[in-house]
This record gives C-alpha cells, sequence and structure tokens, in this order.
C-alpha cells in the first residue's frame, strides 16, 4: 500500500514542479484507500497528509524537495 502511495505522490511532484504553484494533499479515507492530489491551499513544495476516516483527522506536513 504504501508503495502505491509513494509512486502515485512521486507521480504528482514531477507535475507539481513544472506546475510552480500548488503542493500536494494526500488523504486517506481508509487504510488503504486514499487520494492525491495537487491543492490550491497547500504550498508549493509541501505535502500535507490528512486522514478522514477517524473522528479526529490528522493533518501532517512534510517538505517533498
Amino acid at each position: 500500500m504504501d508503495e502505491e502511495l509513494d509512486r502515485t505522490v512521486n507521480l504528482l511532484v514531477g507535475h507539481a514542479l513544472l506546475r510552480r504553484e500548488m503542493g500536494i494533499l494526500v488523504t486517506r479515507h481508509s487504510p488503504r484507500d486514499f487520494t492525491v492530489e495537487l491543492h490550491p491551499e497547500v504550498p508549493f513544495g509541501v505535502t500535507h497528509e490528512r486522514q478522514v476516516w477517524r473522528r479526529h483527522a490528522g493533518l501532517g506536513t512534510r517538505n517533498v524537495m
């Protein structure tokens, strides 16, 4: 699962580098399901991760560059 997530994030990093406008938002909908998107509220060069299947969603940040 984490390998698939890493591949998807790395693919979007390439798109983010081309646009240089948005960072990446990773949303985990369950332990196995996630979405990865360029998001205007995430600064360029940053990846935010959040979990929405739990009552208290977590939001973390990690640099991708």
